[in-house]
């Protein structure tokens, strides 16, 4: 049987809530998987941006809740309420912005209060091709806690297949429970 979305109760939604600071392009990277077309303009997100997708992995219909939370530090203590209903964190850092790989650390210490570490994804974005070294202000910590990390670029269209496979495995996951 499936279900239209407007028929979905809350239990078939998945809250798939994307942080980091501000610029690092959580809201490209919404887009990116949405299909909708890159802007090389920036924009800030003000507060949280919701999109409602309607997916079918195998025989199964699920709806995702995509939650863009702005980076500002201004919505820092609403971070804690998006995480509570949330099936995946993705965390997300430019491969250019210090300060945003140094926040990773902070943001998943805070994701790990309401979602368990495989429910985390870290997401380097502005990945370079041929550069295939993680950031060394990350990469001992991510070492510690033995993480991996998804480089991506929404601009040259790369990493793309394997973040959504890492994403549709963890909903797949996270339904059985």
């Amino acid at each position: 049987m499936s279900l239209s979305s407007s028929e979905a109760t809350l239990a078939d939604y998945f809250r798939v809530v994307f942080l980091g600071r501000p610029e690092v392009g959580k809201t490209s990277i919404v887009h990116w998987i949405l299909d909708l077309p890159f802007s090389e303009e920036y924009q800030p997100s003000i507060g949280v941006r919701f999109y409602n997708v309607d997916t079918i992995l195998g025989d199964n219909q699920y709806f995702l809740q995509l939650c863009d939370v702005s980076g500002n530090d201004v919505y820092s203590n609403s971070i804690s309420s998006f995480l509570k209903a949330a099936s995946i964190a993705i965390l997300i850092f430019d491969y250019k912005n210090k300060d945003s790989q140094m926040e990773i650390e902070q943001l998943y210490t805070i994701a790990c209060n309401h979602l368990p570490p495989n429910q985390i994804l870290l997401v380097g974005n502005k990945f370079e091709t041929g550069k295939k070294e993680i950031p060394k202000t990350i990469a001992n910590w991510v070492k510690s806690q033995n993480l991996a990390i998804y480089p991506v670029s929404v601009r040259e269209n790369i990493g793309k297949s394997l973040f959504m496979q890492n994403i549709i495995q963890i909903i797949i996951d996270v339904s059985k429970k």
